[in-house]
């Protein structure tokens, strides 16, 4: 698992939502919501938890993970339909979604700490 590369495509997702907020578009929120479908929910539910599933590290950053896919969903729910103003604001710096955001990026950091040992 390339953890470097899910820090950005976790980042990216405020890329997405932004861009489906600007351009009006509808989000798959079932899949959204779904922490175990995009490539590191894939391995935190197989190899990771095999491996580290006992590790501290790797239990923070499944909890944040998951919590990350609720609220990325949640968005897209205010997107889908057409609450385009609640959702920017849910994006802003200081929300939920971007705290969360931070606290996977850090997670996951500190989960490649000890992938890498």
């Amino acid at each position: 698992m390339d953890l470097e590369k899910a820090i950005q495509v976790h980042a990216n997702w405020k890329v997405k939502l932004r861009t489906a907020i600007m351009k009006k578009e509808t989000i798959d929120v079932f899949i959204l919501q779904r922490d175990n479908v995009c490539d590191l929910g894939e391995w935190l539910y197989s190899e990771g938890k095999e491996l580290f599933g006992e590790k501290k590290e790797f239990l923070d950053c499944l909890q944040n993970h998951k919590k990350f896919h609720q609220q990325a969903g949640e968005i897209g729910n205010m997107i889908n339909s057409q609450e385009y103003e609640k959702a920017e604001k849910q994006l802003d710096g200081n929300s939920l979604f971007s705290n969360t955001s931070i606290e996977v990026a850090k997670n996951i950091i500190s989960l490649k700490k000890i992938v890498n040992q």
